[in-house]
């Protein structure tokens, strides 16, 4: 993977979630495909269990859920928080899982001296990246939490491509 597929082209990325809502908690595992054109997210519980996919593209965004059901919203967010019963701010998110701040909002961030951010408010979310490691010549976190209200989200990187 090289810096231009990172920073603007086309990422993959797999790893194991938490989401929690108040007491109630779900573990997902996840595999995310990102261009500038689409992004695809195959979600599934434990034993990949209720499986869905996520396509998300300029015009809107689809969920095709293990059943084989099909359904559809104008983002990505609507569509999460209507199926799933969560959602995050996709566009964000996009910068978020590659330990940057999202461009065009305001932000609060702090770095360490190697330039990783490691804690950040942004959109009403609460981000806090606990680890890095180098994938080429990028530093690429490997476990990051966002906090809004009462849902809190662990997300562990676990391969990225």
């Amino acid at each position: 993977m090289t810096q231009e597929q990172v920073s603007h082209g086309s990422w993959g990325l797999s790893g194991v979630m938490s989401v929690q809502h108040g007491r109630k908690r779900v573990l997902a595992h996840y595999h995310w495909e990102h261009t500038l054109k689409r992004d695809v997210i195959d979600v599934s519980g434990t034993f990949h269990i209720a499986a869905s996919k996520i396509i998300i593209t300029a015009s809107g965004a689809s969920l095709v859920a293990s059943d084989g059901r099909y359904y559809t919203a104008p983002t990505a967010s609507e569509l999460m928080q209507q199926h799933l019963g969560w959602s995050l701010p996709m566009r964000s998110l996009t910068y978020w899982v590659r330990g940057l701040i999202a461009p065009g909002v305001a932000a609060v961030g702090k770095q360490k001296k190697q330039g990783d951010l490691v804690a950040l408010t942004q959109v009403g979310w609460q981000m806090h990246w606990y680890s890095y490691h180098t994938v080429g010549h990028l530093r690429l976190p490997t476990l990051m939490t966002l906090q809004k209200g009462k849902w809190a989200f662990r997300i562990a990187f676990n391969r990225w491509s």
